[in-house]
């Protein structure tokens, strides 16, 4: 039967930033790979108004974008290093500061546009060798042959021993491989939108907790900030009603007018809060990357930088099982990539919850432990600790995110 077929030694369901990502790194290794997304992120115009998602791209995952051959085009855009990170309470005098020179690092990350991450990592799909892209989804699959016959909704099959979902968080992967997923909603919003503002940004990411939630200001490169506001549910619906010229004063008042006064100059976007995680990161030759595994509270920007640390593993497990003649879509190799990124992913989600419900009560002893931890982490080795985290520095992260290529196989891969 399969050679009846078409056939992909791995189809990635979903060519985001991540499933693209993914499909460099084992392409550029020497591993075939077929890219179903029916919807391409198309390049944006120099002179287009900026996009609402940003994400804050650590230096790990930067190095990975290096790897797949695409940052050199992106850095070329107007995307924004920071090099400072301030962090204060509204409720206690505790704050934190970080900044690239202390940890001896030229950024702590850059904020770029999702879309030009997107668009770069597609346009480079389409001039990589061993890369086959369909805009046709994924409609089915069935066991076949020792391997999976994927279905998709054009009609066409392709035949495949390892089957990826990185098809976000309503992943069609997941659901039809019956992985449960636990969902636990934070009851709050993220209002999105571009501000001027009085005083410049210094390239530094501001974050304020608030009871009602965190405030996050981005820096752009043309001087703007992107701000991430996370609010209660009916808070954020009454944010959402003021008047220009009240939300201007409100945004204001919410980040201590610590960049003086502040001015919308894009619509106002929100999207509802949730964490989500995959009750396994794997199934029967198919495994799970990014949103489809995972979603994290937005308060600490590791959504993105998660999804690059789970392709770059995923990419290094299969490189490395094909080097041992092993089967990609065995249990015993898919295994080795969720012992690595599930626990990593489980202490960042817990983390992010605790943050949230920590940093988003009004009760006084909360308010004077907050104070007490925050002055604690700025005052011993905790600081430089959450620094590289934030930073994306680890010792376990994979070889792509430590700025080591992996070594391309020999030979060809059926």
């Amino acid at each position: 039967m399969k050679g009846k077929q078409a056939s992909a030694p791995v189809v990635i369901a979903g060519g985001g930033m991540v499933g693209s990502a993914l499909a460099l790194s084992l392409a550029r290794a020497g591993v075939p790979v077929c890219v179903l997304e029916p919807r391409p992120a198309q390049p944006l115009p120099d002179d287009a108004p900026y996009e609402l998602r940003c994400s804050a791209i650590s230096p790990a995952s930067i190095r990975l974008l290096q790897a797949v051959g695409v940052w050199d085009s992106i850095r070329q855009q107007r995307v924004s290093p920071y090099r400072h990170m301030r962090v204060w309470d509204s409720e206690s005098p505790a704050r934190l500061a970080f900044s690239a020179a202390e940890m001896g690092l030229g950024e702590l990350g850059w904020i770029i546009e999702n879309r030009r991450i997107q668009s770069a990592l597609w346009q480079a799909l389409g001039f990589c060798p061993g890369v086959e892209t369909r805009q046709s989804p994924l409609a089915q699959w069935e066991n076949r042959d020792g391997g999976l016959l994927v279905t998709l909704e054009d009609g066409s099959q392709l035949w495949t021993p390892l089957l990826v979902g990185a098809d976000g968080r309503q992943s069609r992967v997941r659901e039809q491989a019956g992985i449960p997923l636990r969902v636990h909603p934070y009851a709050q919003q993220a209002l999105v939108a571009v501000v001027e503002t009085e005083k410049p940004h210094e390239h530094t990411a501001w974050q304020r907790f608030l009871p009602t939630g965190p405030l996050a200001f981005l820096p752009l490169a043309d001087g703007s900030s992107s701000i991430v506001w996370s609010l209660d549910d009916a808070e954020a619906e009454n944010v959402r009603a003021l008047e220009e010229a009240d939300f201007n004063a409100a945004l204001t008042a919410a980040l201590d007018a610590r960049l003086g006064r502040c001015r919308r100059i894009s619509p106002l976007a929100a999207f509802p809060l949730q964490m989500q995680r995959a009750g396994a990161f794997i199934g029967p030759r198919l495994a799970l990357v990014g949103d489809a595994a995972h979603v994290v509270h937005p308060l600490a920007g590791q959504g993105v930088n998660l999804g690059f640390l789970d392709a770059a593993a995923l990419a290094e497990v299969l490189v490395e099982a094909l080097r041992r003649g092993e089967d990609m879509g065995d249990a015993r190799v898919l295994n080795r990539y969720q012992r690595w990124r599930k626990a990593d992913t489980l202490i960042t989600q817990e983390f992010m919850t605790v943050l949230q419900r920590l940093f988003g009560s009004r009760h006084p002893l909360l308010a004077g432990l907050r104070g007490a931890g925050m002055q604690l982490v700025d005052k011993t080795v905790l600081k430089k600790a959450f620094a590289w985290h934030v930073a994306g520095q680890s010792d376990d992260h994979p070889r792509l995110c430590r700025g080591q290529a992996l070594e391309p196989l020999r030979g060809q891969v059926a």
